[in-house]
């Protein structure tokens, strides 16, 4: 009897251990639900997001302000950055070409840029290895605003 009564409280504890490993960790707040400061008079904020496409790529990858790494592109995130005023290249790392990779944008004091970042699986690729095709485009605020609603808000860093 004590052995049953072992063996049952061994099974109930790995069940209880098993959904406790279930549980999501807790999550960013979504984009809608934060309030940012406004955007300091002496810089331009970029909002950089990316959809989360489990079917087309689930990778990270680093997004370039004229040729330096300056954040990171997460699937179902929205971060910003907050950069001086003046003329940017913005470009994501990508291992395949994609028709006009580069986005030249010219921001000033107080500006908000909104920057999505696609993957594209289908895009490119061999007979052996398909990698994502990572590309950036600048999005007008009311569509960027409408897109970013649902997505989670990781402070600095992300994308």
């Amino acid at each position: 009897m004590a052995r049953w009564r072992t063996l049952r409280q061994g099974m109930v504890g790995g069940a209880l251990l098993l959904l406790g490993a279930c549980a999501n960790p807790p999550r960013e707040p979504a984009f809608a639900s934060v309030n940012l400061p406004p955007v300091p008079a002496d810089k331009a904020r970029i909002f950089f997001y990316r959809f989360s496409q489990p079917y087309e790529s689930l990778a990270l990858s680093p997004i370039y302000l004229n040729r330096r790494e300056a954040a990171v592109s997460v699937p179902g995130e929205v971060s910003t950055l907050e950069v001086a005023p003046a003329d940017y290249e913005i470009y994501v790392y990508s291992r395949n070409d994609f028709f006009d990779p580069y986005k030249h944008v010219a921001l000033r004091p107080g500006d908000t840029l909104y920057v999505r970042v696609d993957a594209m699986r289908g895009w490119a690729g061999d007979c052996f290895a398909e990698w994502p095709t990572f590309v950036v485009k600048i999005v007008p605020p009311d569509e960027a605003r409408a897109e970013m609603a649902g997505l989670r808000y990781r402070q600095n860093g992300g994308a």
